[in-house]
């Protein structure tokens, strides 16, 4: 048995909604796998957007910004 598996896989993102002017975002991901790998994968993935910074006057700065990203998901299918 090879230890490489080749193929391809199909992707769809879909944007969450949480909600107008909360700083955190996300997504669901969706993906087919094709190939060596067949199967399904189900992901979700979270965003959040932190400004960070502001100048002599008090002002926050746009490019000061920090963000954190985080995904997890589950893959159900075989590998021939």
């Amino acid at each position: 048995m090879s230890k490489r598996a080749t193929g391809t896989f199909d992707v769809k993102m879909t944007p969450k909604d949480l909600g107008a002017g909360t700083p955190v975002g996300g997504m669901t991901i969706d993906k087919e796998f094709h190939g060596d790998l067949v199967g399904t994968s189900k992901g979700e993935m979270l965003m959040a957007i932190k400004q960070c910074g502001c100048n002599d006057e008090g002002q926050r700065l746009p490019s000061a910004s920090r963000s954190i990203r985080t995904a997890a998901s589950s893959y159900l299918g075989n590998l021939w």
